[in-house]
């Protein structure tokens, strides 16, 4: 007896490790069979000739509010609003950081939505199937910018899955300012509080009181930690320290902790070892980190990046991301997680086989994780959400930046860049 016909079938797709070719059928949102040759017939079916498939990549890290503030000659005029003044050249995060509050103040939601769309588009044309943003609050920008992204989630939810950080000014943390509004955030619809304990002037309080918020609305925590190559910023094992004493027991990701690279070795393990106890994840973003991290170096530059190949080595799950796209922050960046990949595996030196496959799972399975997709991955009865790319192994998938030919998003087809890149 023949079995039921599926909506898709992909014939010799290639897993990412495995020997050989399978066969993978997907009958509406999910994977229904995986194997080699399957007898099973589609209403579509796409002989992939043995190209790559991927889990859709998930891009954990993201700052759509500030998305394009570099290129605002792209977007229409707003009455009165002056071209952005942020310039490539950003001299430090500080910097950085003043030069988008006084962009901000020029900022409509119609521009928001657009640059954050756009960039939201430009993820899925690339692979990314479920993003993570954080959204800049404080007293002076009011909810404009969360009612935007919250807008643009739900507009974007058939196609692509957003998860919103509620991220507070750490001063009006400090004044109690930041607390009522994270928690009118969440009521309103964010996924997640976080922060950037460093920049207190307690970081030891803040990170009490974050837990205690995150605790007492039941949301997971994910925290700008250590964004500095000063060894004297260690605010990463103030907050393995706090998950470990308050029972906090959502998930809690740290990203950037940049400053881990400058400890002492003694000390760098320590806080490792702290850190796998406490099941932090850490998120790298090694374009920005780099890009910012290490300015006043001479002669021998450091990366600026944590030491990802400790942390895994001790167990701590760790994934990459894009974190700031063409912004003051930033200049570089096209919403594209192979493109993360290729500048990870370059400045984290993980070369082949095995550190480039490793690479690709921080770029898919290892944010999935931080996201809690529970329904994530490459296996019968999971979401058929993945991506097609032009490559038979990781190395041709980083190394020529892989074309991604089909993006499919629980079983439709969304995005497909074989001919010309199309949204669909």
């Amino acid at each position: 007896m023949m079995p039921a016909p599926a909506d898709l079938v992909l014939r010799r797709a290639r897993r990412l490790g495995a020997p050989a070719p399978v066969d993978i059928a997907v009958r509406g949102p999910r994977i229904a069979e995986i194997g080699p040759a399957l007898a099973i017939r589609g209403a579509e079916e796409l002989d992939l000739a043995g190209r790559l498939v991927l889990p859709g990549f998930v891009d954990a890290h993201l700052h759509l509010d500030k998305a394009y503030a570099l290129e605002s000659e792209l977007c229409e005029p707003c009455e009165g609003s002056q071209p952005s003044q942020g310039s490539p050249g950003s001299e430090s995060l500080d910097d950085a950081i003043a030069a988008f509050y006084q962009w901000r103040e020029t900022l409509t939601p119609e521009r928001l939505y657009r640059n954050a769309r756009r960039a939201a588009e430009r993820a899925l044309l690339h692979g990314s199937v479920a993003l993570r943003t954080h959204v800049t609050m404080d007293s002076a920008g009011g909810f404009m910018p969360l009612e935007t992204l919250l807008r643009l989630r739900a507009d974007m939810a058939p196609r692509q899955a957003i998860q919103i950080v509620a991220f507070p000014d750490s001063p009006e943390i400090d004044a109690g300012v930041g607390l009522p509004l994270l928690r009118r955030a969440v009521e309103m619809g964010a996924d997640v509080i976080g922060g950037a304990p460093a920049r207190s002037a307690d970081p030891r309080r803040f990170v009490d009181r974050i837990f205690e918020l995150a605790g007492a609305l039941d949301v997971d925590l994910d925290l700008h930690v250590d964004e500095s190559d000063d060894p004297r910023q260690n605010t990463l094992e103030i907050v393995a320290e706090c998950k470990l004493a308050s029972g906090f027991r959502g998930l809690v990701a740290a990203g950037h902790c940049c400053a881990l690279s400058a400890l002492d070795e003694p000390a760098a393990r320590r806080v490792i070892e702290k850190v796998a106890a406490a099941q932090l994840h850490v998120i790298t973003l090694p374009s920005c980190n780099m890009y910012l991290m290490g300015r006043h170096d001479r002669g021998l530059i450091r990366r600026g990046l944590t030491r990802v190949g400790e942390l895994l080595a001790a167990g701590v799950n760790v994934a990459c991301a894009s974190d700031n796209i063409r912004d003051h922050f930033n200049p570089f960046g096209d919403a594209d997680m192979l493109q993360v990949a290729f500048v990870a595996a370059h400045a984290l030196q993980m070369g082949p086989p095995a550190g480039l496959e490793a690479v690709l799972g921080m770029a898919t399975e290892r944010p999935a994780r931080i996201l809690r997709l529970a329904d994530y991955g490459l296996r019968v009865g999971g979401e058929a959400s993945f991506v097609v790319l032009d490559a038979q192994d990781a190395g041709s998938a980083i190394a020529r930046l892989a074309p991604r030919s089909h993006v499919y998003v629980r079983g439709r087809l969304m995005a497909r860049t074989d001919v010309c890149e199309e949204l669909m």
